[in-house]
């Protein structure tokens, strides 16, 4: 696979696999096909945190 793809394309897919907890070659080739090497992780990681309100999710005092 490292034929394939440059020396930062692979090292930046490790990376993010790494941040995933989870280091297998589907993970890491999945990366590599869907180009998600290209994209920052810092930005990914803001939008994760952003809760979703919507009426149909219910919160945590639902189930105290």
């Amino acid at each position: 696979m490292a034929k394939k793809v440059t020396y930062e394309r692979m090292e930046r897919a490790c990376e993010r696999a790494l941040g995933y907890n989870s280091l297998s070659y589907t993970l890491i080739k999945s990366i590599l096909d869907r180009e998600l090497d290209r994209l920052d992780l810092h930005d990914e990681a803001i939008v994760d945190s952003v809760i979703i309100q919507h009426e149909n999710i219910r919160g945590a005092t639902l189930y105290q």
